[in-house]
Parts: C-alpha cells; sequence; structure tokens
C-alpha cells in the first residue's frame, strides 16, 4: 500500500491536482465558498472547517507548552525563528484531514477516557505524579481558554486521531534496503589527520588606540545596551503554606481511607477475557444477536460465545490479567465496564468489530491503611487547605482594596516577602537567572502590568495565589564608553583575535590544497598535527564536534578542508587518509534503537504520503486572505 500511495502522489494526475491545491492557496482571496462561513474561516474540507481563532489558540498552546519545557517565555523573534506560524498552519491542515476521516469512521470517546488522557499529561502532574488540578487551571489561564474548548480541541479530537493513526501505521517498515543503506552511511569509517587552532595560541593581543576602540563601539554599542528592568516586590500564598495535619486524627484517616481506596493502589483491577475479531460489522452484529438469543434461551454465555470463537473466518484472543492502562482507550473502557461472565455488544475497535466475553475480575488491591496513613493525613491536610484558599485570596484581596501594602499583608499572614530585579528573560542585572515562582508563564504578566498599579493575583501550578506589586520600571538604557570600557575592548580584541585566527586556518588550508607536506606545515606553525582512526558520523567525536565531523565526511580520499572545531571559535584543517566501507552491511548491523528510529520515520512518511492521498480525494481549501492576515500579525 506504501508503493501505491507513493506512486500515487507522484503521478502525472497526482501532481496536476496537488498544483490545483497550490493553485487555490496563492489566489484565493476570501472569495466563493468562504463567503458563507464568515472571514475568520481559515481553510476547509466539504464538511469541516478550522477558524482563525483556533489557528490563534493552537499556536498559543504549543508556544506556551514550548516556553514551559525551556523554563522561559518565547520571544516573537524565536517564534518566528522556529517556524512555529507555519508548523502550527501544517498540523491544522493535516489534522483536519484526519479529522475528517475519523468523522467519517465515527470514532467516539467517552469522558472516562478523556480524564485518562489528561492524568497522563505530565504537564499537569504534580510533585507526587498525579494530575494537579491547579496546574490544569493555571494553563487554562494562562491561554486564555474555556476548559471544554481545550478538551475538544487537545485531547478529544487528538485521541480519535491517534486511533486512526495507529491503526494506519501498524505493522509498517522500511524495506531492507534502506536498512542496508544506512548501516553503509552510519558504519563508514575515515582516518584523518588534522591540526586545531585556538584564540589561546593566538594571543590576545595590544589593547586597541583609544580612536579605534571609540569607532568600534559606536558600530556595536546596540550589543552592550542594557535591557528594561522591572523591580518588583511579591507574596504567594498555597496549600502547604496553611495546611496542618495536627487536627486530624486517626477517625478521619480511616474514613478517607475506606472511601478512597483506589487512591492508594497496591496493584490495579485487571481483567481476563476472550476477543473474537470479525471481518465486518454486519458479521459482528449477526453474531452478537445469535448470542443474545442462544442466553436467552438458557445457554451459558461462555459457551454461546465459545461457538463464534471457533468459527474459522473469525480471528480470537485471550487477554490474561490486563490492566485497563495496557489496552487501547475505546477498547478498555467498554471492557472494564462489563460485569464478570457477560458478553458485550459490537466494540467498533478501530482493526475491527469485535465482542468480549470477561472470564476474570482481580479486584484492585489497596495498600493496609498502616502503610498510607502518614499520606492520607498529608492529602486531607492538603485538601483542607486548598479548600480554603479562596477564602484566604478574598480577605487578602479585600485588604489590598483597602490599601493595605503588599509588606503588611505579609505580616499579618506569616507569609515571606521577596524582593526582584528582572528583565524579560528572567535575569537579574548581573546576567543571573532569577529564582521566581513559575517564571516562564508569569514573566508575560509582570512585564504587561503598570508601575505601582494593583494587579489581579497570578493562579500558581499548585492552586495556590501570588500577589505581585512593580516597584519600579527601569527602561533600557545605551551606557558611555567609560561605563562599559572593559566589556567593549574585550569583545575587540575577541572580534581581532578571531580575524587572525581564520586568516591563519585560510591559509594553511590553502598550502595544504597545493600539495604541502602535512607534517612540515603543522612543525613551521609550532602546531601539533593530530591523527584518529575509525572516525564515524554518530556518535560525534566530542573533540572535533559535529561541524567537523560533518566537513570530514563530505569529502572523498585524499581531500582536505577547513572547518569550525568543537568549541565554535577554534577552527580545524584536516585531511583525510582512509574511506572504509562495512562489510556484509544489513539491518543487524545497526542498534535496537537506530532500528526503532528507522521504522517510526517509515511509519511517519507513510502517515505524510495518506494524508496526501486523502486530500486528494477531500481537497482542503485554504482562505489566502485570512492566511496572509495571520501570518502578517505575527511579523
Amino acid at each position: 500500500m506504501l508503493d501505491q500511495l507513493r506512486s500515487a502522489v507522484n503521478s502525472w494526475p497526482a501532481k496536476i491536482l496537488l498544483c490545483l491545491v497550490l493553485l487555490s492557496f496563492i489566489a484565493w482571496g476570501g472569495q466563493s465558498a468562504f463567503q458563507a462561513g464568515g472571514d475568520d474561516t481559515l481553510m476547509a474540507t466539504k464538511d469541516r472547517s478550522v477558524s482563525a481563532s483556533a489557528y490563534d489558540l493552537a499556536l498559543r498552546n504549543e508556544v506556551l507548552r514550548l516556553s514551559m519545557r525551556i523554563g522561559r517565555y518565547l520571544t516573537p523573534d524565536e517564534i518566528r525563528r522556529l517556524g512555529l506560524e507555519q508548523a502550527v498552519f501544517r498540523g491544522l491542515y493535516d489534522n483536519l484531514v484526519l479529522d475528517t476521516e475519523a468523522g467519517q469512521m465515527k470514532l467516539g470517546l467517552s469522558d472516562k477516557n478523556i480524564a485518562a488522557l489528561l492524568g497522563k499529561d505530565p504537564l499537569f502532574s504534580g510533585a507526587d505524579g498525579k494530575f494537579d488540578l491547579g496546574a490544569f487551571n493555571f494553563y487554562l489561564q494562562n491561554l486564555r481558554v474555556k476548559r471544554d474548548d481545550f478538551l475538544d480541541n487537545f485531547y478529544v479530537k487528538g485521541a480519535l486521531r491517534s486511533q486512526l493513526v495507529a491503526t494506519l501505521q501498524e505493522g509498517l517498515d522500511a524495506p531492507d534496503t534502506f536498512y542496508r543503506a544506512l548501516a553503509l552511511y552510519q558504519l563508514q569509517t575515515r582516518n584523518v589527520d588534522y591540526v586545531e587552532l585556538t584564540a589561546a595560541a593566538i594571543g590576545a593581543g595590544a589593547a586597541p588606540e583609544a580612536e579605534s576602540l571609540a569607532n568600534w563601539f559606536k558600530a556595536n554599542s546596540e550589543q552592550f545596551k542594557t535591557p528594561e528592568y522591572r523591580q518588583i516586590s511579591y507574596i504567594s500564598l498555597s496549600a502547604p503554606d496553611i495546611a496542618g495535619t495536627d487536627s486530624i486524627d486517626d477517625a478521619a484517616v480511616a474514613a478517607y481511607y475506606s472511601t478512597h481506596k483506589n487512591s492508594y493502589l497496591a496493584s490495579p483491577e485487571k481483567r481476563s477475557f476472550d476477543l473474537i475479531r470479525f471481518a465486518d460489522k454486519k458479521s459482528a452484529d449477526s453474531a452478537y444477536a445469535a448470542i443474545e438469543t442462544a442466553i436467552k434461551n438458557g445457554r451459558e454465555p461462555a459457551q454461546a460465545f465459545a461457538a463464534y470463537a471457533e468459527q474459522p473466518a473469525n480471528k480470537s484472543e485471550h487477554k490474561e490479567a490486563v490492566a485497563q492502562a495496557d489496552l487501547p482507550a475505546l477498547l478498555g473502557a467498554e471492557v472494564f465496564a462489563l460485569p464478570r461472565g457477560t458478553v458485550s455488544a459490537v466494540i467498533d475497535d478501530l482493526r475491527g468489530p469485535v465482542l468480549v466475553y470477561v472470564q476474570q475480575i482481580e479486584a484492585a488491591r489497596p495498600k493496609a491503611l498502616a502503610a498510607v496513613s502518614a499520606q492520607i493525613r498529608q492529602d486531607i491536610a492538603q485538601k483542607n487547605a486548598a479548600a480554603a484558599l479562596p477564602d484566604y485570596r478574598k480577605k487578602i484581596e479585600d485588604a489590598r482594596f483597602d490599601g493595605i501594602s503588599l509588606k503588611d499583608i505579609a505580616a499579618q499572614y506569616n507569609l515571606p516577602l521577596h524582593f526582584v530585579t528582572l528583565d524579560e528573560s528572567g535575569n537579574n542585572p548581573q546576567g543571573q537567572a532569577v529564582d521566581f515562582p513559575q517564571k516562564t508563564a508569569l514573566l508575560p504578566n509582570i512585564f504587561a502590568a503598570a508601575e505601582n498599579i494593583d494587579a489581579d493575583p497570578l493562579n500558581l501550578n499548585n492552586g495556590g495565589y501570588l500577589w505581585y506589586n512593580i516597584d519600579k520600571i527601569i527602561p533600557p538604557r545605551q551606557p558611555a564608553l567609560n561605563e562599559v570600557k572593559a566589556q567593549v575592548t574585550a569583545a575587540w580584541q575577541q572580534e581581532q583575535q578571531q580575524q587572525k585566527l581564520d586568516n591563519q586556518a585560510t591559509e594553511l588550508a590553502k598550502a595544504l590544497n597545493k600539495g604541502e607536506n602535512f607534517a612540515e606545515l603543522a612543525r613551521r606553525n609550532k602546531l601539533t598535527l593530530y591523527h584518529r582512526d575509525n572516525l564515524r558520523r554518530n556518535p560525534v567525536d566530542e573533540k572535533l564536534g559535529q561541524a567537523a565531523i560533518s566537513a570530514i565526511f563530505s569529502v572523498v580520499k585524499g581531500e582536505s578542508g577547513l572547518t569550525i572545531g568543537a568549541n565554535d571559535n577554534s577552527r580545524l584543517v584536516f585531511r583525510v587518509n582512509a574511506v572504509t566501507e562495512p562489510q556484509n552491511a544489513s539491518r543487524n548491523l545497526l542498534s535496537a534503537e537506530e532500528q526503532a528510529n528507522i521504522s517510526a520515520r517509515s511509519a511517519l512518511d507513510f502517515l505524510n504520503l495518506y494524508i496526501a492521498a486523502q486530500a486528494l480525494q477531500t481537497p482542503v481549501r485554504i482562505n489566502k486572505t485570512v492566511y496572509d492576515r495571520l501570518m502578517q500579525a505575527q511579523e
């Protein structure tokens, strides 16, 4: 099927259709099909569409996720350089094609499955690894989206697409020829001679003349400009600040344990069941009706079910002691909703319709009360404190409205008052990172607030709140040369040093290309000639660096070259002495990780071809007017 799709996409009719799609994208100005849908429609198929608002939400979600992952908020320039606008647009295009296909297959997802998916997202996990409602609400607040809209866009539709994609990619793998080619590429080795030129060997050189330094500073003054800083004071209040366990007695712990045992499991509930997979829905419906009739007439459910499991046209499987988490979401939800000894209705699994008979249920086994009593006491205290937090927030907000300072509020509630000065990247004037709660998400709020104006409290990931005040805004400033003379002199010397190093490396490379003896060149320039055997593309040699390895493997035996060293400022001049190809190259020469990566890439390649083929059958029309407006808004 992969070859058929690839052939289809590369055929002249397909190319013509793809060109027509591209032309419609280039020429469309928001007329025709989009008039009825309004100016907000970005792209649409015959029965589905994506709005500009949905694009904006998807872009904000991607930016916020990446920002929280790297520990600081992405700047607009970084968003553009990363190509996030186009990546999100392409993702929405692909999703629209897959959503159309998933809709035709009438796939569904229960609330229980949605909750399970949300609970597995590490972005919303607390310190104990469990789902943290405070972190979830904090994320929604920063994304500026309603809960139901967020779940529908990023979990419900995403899970349905995942079901479709998992079925499409099942069993796919790259051909052996590809593995062999990669083995030849990866396992080829090279022997090289090289010299390394470093700034240390060049020396710092003399200090610049005053006039030269002044002229250089004038041309490069922007790199010494100080950013805007903000001096802020803040207090934070979270459940741990007011949680106490002294008032929680053993009776309360026992009562809580009796109603929350499933939260303290030694092992989860497991089920053993038989499954019959049918060729089509009609066959499954017919079998289910016959089994129901047989059971009503007095036949045992297991016997009635087994009669169809034994038919050659059907595929039967037995699952022994399986937890719900180990099953596909839809199948798991259905299986774990059945009583023991019963037959399910037809389940529309993506691999084909199935019937299930539950043989045994192994109940979940909770931990003993004594083993978890301390944890329960902490959990109760946290819940009580979390319930009391809104009241604390109201009291503090009322105090601020009455003009009471953060300093006095901090003293009243025994909370530490913090003072920090930081720029938009979260660094202090000395260039050091400032330790600040949830800095990534909170910095944009801090730099959007006005000086000495009460700002709304910010929600913390742990369900708490943070109050802050902008005590002073320190605007960006261009310092005079005498203020930063040491830094300017060092930068000038570094630039001169690098130019001298590059010139020397270039002359060495020219001489080597002309056929001069490498050892003699090294001796004359007081450089050490290094020799390395059996270099491979991966793993990258740490002493040489990625750029050098790429350069070494880009020339043929006997050729030389000039490249950047491992620390970016050094330069390497090299010559390739020998190239050795691996013998009997095959997939077996590759590591399990490399083979898994190839398999994953093949599956992704197939998915892209599938989307292209589906787009030919159900074209996606793009509103160029809205597209241009969205792209220009990011500039």
